[in-house]
């Protein structure tokens, strides 16, 4: 569960960032399929180990997961859990335990 927390809060700190309310129609799109993804991998986490992710969105959930660890502050658990989130978008297993401490 941590490890799905954190990732939402990855995508939607990204959003925030990158795809605020009110920006341009085309951009709209990319904004509610991230904040769509963010909601599924919280909803779907709690009944299912594996979230469904679209192809076409994973580079700007790797996006998402690398600004969200810079901006925390910098140690070895970071650096740690960067590799396990961006293992997880690759659909690699991930012990969940890591991600306790940073949500």
């Amino acid at each position: 569960m941590h490890l799905s927390r954190t990732l939402a809060a990855a995508i939607r700190s990204y959003v925030a960032i990158h795809y605020p309310h009110g920006v341009a129609d085309c951009a709209q799109a990319a904004r509610e399929a991230l904040l769509g993804v963010a909601q599924d991998i919280e909803t779907v986490c709690q009944g299912h180990e594996r979230v469904s992710l679209s192809r076409r969105l994973r580079t700007l959930l790797k996006l998402a997961v690398n600004e969200y660890c810079d901006l925390q502050a910098e140690s070895v658990e970071i650096e740690q859990a960067r590799a396990a989130l961006l293992a997880a978008l690759q659909g690699e297993v991930v012990n969940d335990a890591l991600f306790a401490t940073l949500t």
